[in-house]
């Protein structure tokens, strides 16, 4: 589908470029804005509110990148090395997990006792959590592949609909709408009805 996408995209932007010079201009334009603002280059809480509210959710590859990344590390469990855990120790009379559950239940991740006694809290406990800091959510895979479907329809069809502008669909809008051809059609309406 990836294949598809990028294919179409390519020839949706030579179709409506004058030629090939200025087609290759377009195309690292297009995408620039394709990729940049996917949430991979800059995350997305890393957005500005504007590109974020409205540009994130047009790019193509804030889906296709979704649907890669929730696939790759939906329940697959997390476990921290030893420099990845953050240390500290429980209140007096306090287990660690007594002391975190609370927090756990709210943000994700996981503690364990160290062999030292102190607490070893790590923000992860499985793919889905690390995903989720991404803005990438399991649940939203077939909502993805659907949308992917959908650029790819969408990228033909601007191929086509220029194609035929090209090879003289304009003009034959042109002569349809053309005030000359309007005031006829009326006229003929108008004879047609009886009156003149």
């Amino acid at each position: 589908m990836f294949e598809l996408f990028y294919v179409g995209f390519g020839q949706a932007i030579a179709s409506f470029s004058a030629n090939e010079l200025l087609a290759s201009i377009y195309v690292p334009f297009f995408f620039l804005f394709v990729v940049a603002f996917c949430g991979v280059v800059v995350p997305y809480a890393a957005l500005p509110t504007f590109w974020r509210s409205w540009m994130y959710w047009l790019t193509p590859f804030h889906y296709l990148m979704e649907g890669f990344l929730a696939a790759v590390t939906h329940d697959v469990p997390v476990v921290c090395d030893t420099n990845e855990l953050a240390r500290f120790s429980p209140p007096p009379g306090q287990t660690c997990g007594s002391y975190t559950d609370q927090f756990i239940a709210q943000v994700g991740g996981y503690v364990q006792t160290g062999a030292d006694g102190l607490c070893e809290f790590c923000q992860y406990s499985n793919g889905d959590q690390f995903a989720a800091s991404f803005h990438v959510f399991y649940s939203h895979i077939w909502r993805d592949y659907g949308l992917m479907w959908a650029y790819c329809i969408f990228n033909f069809a601007v191929v086509f609909l220029c194609s035929w502008l090209y090879l003289g669909g304009a003009k034959k809008m042109w002569k349809a709408f053309s005030p000359k051809v309007m005031e006829q059609a009326r006229m003929e309406n108008k004879g047609r009805n009886g009156t003149v």
